[in-house]
């Protein structure tokens, strides 16, 4: 039995991200960029206007300008250059052609026939220079940022047209328990209906990805056949139940006899003692425990993790806080416990209904609290950390 912070850095180890690949930059929303991006061109790509309004070579000691042509959309005004006493009509964004040393916008100028008069100004006025925003080679996002639209807009004014990321980990999940009834369907004498695959797919949905899932019977060799499957399809599998060490508990023995190297089982955690995490090549097992509270706990802790190792995301996905305690608790044992609780500004009072069988928790819970393993007592005011949950 290994302590929390030894199997988080197991998983950091073993999940390595997954191979690259190409996707249409207006596909990439939510996926994690797997190279730098660097800047093809000056942004902007010329000195531009910031306003609508008149291109001015400017003097102080004249009164009026000429206005000697109009600058539109997308037009090259390399052509035009303004000698003193010269403007051209402008609109935002678009060229400031030689000699602009001054864009004046509409509201301060009258203008009359050929001829403006500049009723507020000065030289220096609304033009973006070339290169302001960023200059040709400059790095523009890094390698691990996930992509969102703005990011992904900001990236496509530089002309990009398709992005390398790291993929979505395929994921199967594989429900052992012959106990485990079908919902919708009346439960027999000593059946209780089947919610891991359910609660886990949500979970799972919850931070963008989707998985497979599959009911396998309490037997060694139908488990092994399930497990082989998994494998070929999955870059991630995670097994509910099965994984303690009752005569019907075959997963460890199948994940053996399918390929699957060991890398830790049971963690000084409560709930989910016994916990399993596995690697074959590249792809990552998770033999997580059948009561439901410790699966999605550890599903929350170490599953999550492992997906940011697979997709080399940079940044976890649950923020990490510090609370203060609205009350006594005490913790029994000298395990690390990981508590449902409720966070309210920046107290947290723990939630009733703790036990691993039990969800009720989970449904008021927006935190799971961390109370480690050399603390019992604790006093109201006392400071720890705990996961903020999404909604």
């Amino acid at each position: 039995m290994i302590p929390v912070k030894e199997a988080l850095d197991r998983i950091n180890t073993n999940c390595l991200p997954l191979e690259e690949i190409q996707l249409p930059i207006q596909e990439a929303v939510g996926y994690v960029l797997a190279t730098d991006i660097e800047a093809h061109l000056d942004m902007p790509p010329f000195d531009q206007s910031a306003m609508d309004g008149y291109a001015v070579n400017w003097n102080d000691t004249i009164e009026q300008y000429t206005v000697i042509g109009v600058i539109q959309a997308g037009d090259d005004a390399d052509g035009i250059s303004l000698s003193p006493g010269e403007c051209a009509r402008i609109y935002t964004g678009e060229m400031v052609p030689k000699g602009a040393n001054t864009v004046i916008q509409q509201e301060n100028v009258i203008h009359e026939d050929n001829i403006i008069r500049i009723t507020d100004g000065k030289a220096g006025l609304n033009i973006r220079s070339r290169g302001e925003q960023y200059t040709k080679g400059e790095k523009l996002i890094s390698k691990g940022h996930i992509l969102n639209p703005g990011s992904v807009g900001f990236i496509a004014s530089n002309g990009f047209t398709h992005l390398t990321v790291t993929p979505e980990p395929r994921i199967k999940i594989l429900v052992t328990g012959n106990e485990l009834g079908e919902r919708g369907n009346p439960l027999h004498p000593g059946q209780i209906y089947e919610s891991n695959s359910v609660m886990l797919l949500a979970a799972l949905k919850s931070f963008g990805f989707d998985a497979e899932t599959e009911k396998v019977e309490d037997d060694l060799n139908t488990l092994k056949i399930a497990v082989a499957r998994a494998l070929d399809t999955a870059d991630m599998v995670l097994i509910s139940g099965g994984i303690s060490v009752g005569d019907y508990d075959f997963v460890r023995q199948a994940l053996t006899e399918n390929g699957v190297e060991e890398v830790f089982y049971k963690v000084r955690q409560k709930p989910g003692k016994p916990l399993y995490f596995g690697r074959k090549e590249r792809k990552v097992v998770f033999g997580l425990p059948g009561n439901p509270s410790s699966a999605l706990t550890s599903f929350y802790i170490y599953v999550l993790k492992a997906i940011e190792g697979l997709t080399n995301r940079s940044e976890p996905f649950l923020e990490k806080t510090t609370v203060t305690l609205e009350h006594d608790f005490m913790k029994k044992g000298t395990l690390t416990n990981f508590i449902r609780a409720r966070i309210t500004g920046s107290t947290v009072q723990v939630l009733s209904h703790q036990s691993s069988a039990m969800l009720n928790a989970w449904r008021d819970s927006n935190a799971i609290l961390i109370i480690p393993d050399e603390f019992n007592a604790c006093e109201k005011g006392q400071q720890f950390e705990a996961f903020k949950l999404p909604l």
